[in-house]
């Protein structure tokens, strides 16, 4: 019998940087990875970004989007739909990267401070912007909108499942805040893979995602603890740190789907 292929199980996107994310069914792809992924970002006042290593209360944050419109939910609070935004810019930094972003006003701004308990902005990410990623691991070229350094994070089911037997309480792929989410392979399967070919997408594996402190924030309360890189680094420590799970540019516009089949090498 023919060894399972390894298959699309769930798909996400984050459309505000550091808040919680989205399912989908079919995920598409543009110049710069999946659609409305970290489109907005919250900024504090000199505008660098804030995420979860800091402020954990961002993953009470929840976006909800109609078409491109975004409205933001948190328990407590009355909901707040985003402005689309005029022409007010403002310069904002994530990690290494500097440049203009579409400043979303003050009621938004009174918003998210009020939430997150901090003076804290709200951008998005200005399309006239070229931001490309890092050609350190990878000649391929491909552009981002606020994400870390790749377009896509890319993690399966067997590799949570073997963490997860190691840890006093099993944790949820959300700590892990992948856009793709596949099953069907041996655990870690995935770090062997350089390329991947769905029925509509092509990708290309570029590195490992080396973990941060977010892993250990609840994304449903905003509480931290020590787990799951306590454990991770037992036996996924590299020289460049604990690692879960692997950062993938595509090569071109495309869909993936939940289900589809993919071929890898």
């Amino acid at each position: 019998m023919a060894e399972p292929m390894p298959t699309v199980s769930s798909l996400f996107i984050y459309p505000i940087k550091s808040c919680q994310g989205l399912s989908l069914t079919e995920m598409q792809f543009g110049a710069r990875g999946p659609l409305l992924d970290r489109n907005w970002m919250v900024v504090d006042g000199a505008g660098r970004f804030i995420t979860q290593r800091e402020c954990p209360r961002l993953a009470l944050v929840q976006p909800t989007l109609e078409g491109d419109r975004l409205t933001v939910h948190c328990q407590g609070f009355d909901s707040l739909p985003i402005p689309a935004g005029g022409e007010q810019r403002t310069e904002v930094r994530v990690w290494n990267f500097t440049g203009p972003a579409v400043d979303l006003g003050a009621d938004v701004t009174a918003w998210f401070t009020r939430v997150l308990r901090t003076p804290a902005r709200l951008v998005r990410f200005d399309e006239a912007v070229h931001r490309a990623t890092s050609t350190r691991h990878t000649d391929l070229t491909s552009e981002v909108t606020f994400s870390d350094g790749y377009p896509a994070l890319l993690v399966s089911l067997e590799s949570l499942g073997d963490l997860n037997r190691r840890l006093t309480a099993p944790l949820p792929m959300n700590r892990f805040r992948p856009n793709i989410v596949v099953r069907d392979c041996p655990p870690f399967a995935e770090d062997t893979w350089s390329r991947i070919e769905a029925p509509d997408l092509e990708l290309a594996v570029v590195k490992p995602c080396t973990r941060c402190a977010i892993t250990t924030v609840n994304q449903q309360t905003g509480e931290t603890g020590k787990e799951p890189l306590r454990t991770l680094a037992t036996f996924r420590k590299t020289d460049d740190g604990v690692i879960f799970g692997q950062n993938c540019v595509h090569t071109g516009p495309g869909t993936l789907r939940i289900g589809d089949e993919l071929h890898v090498e």
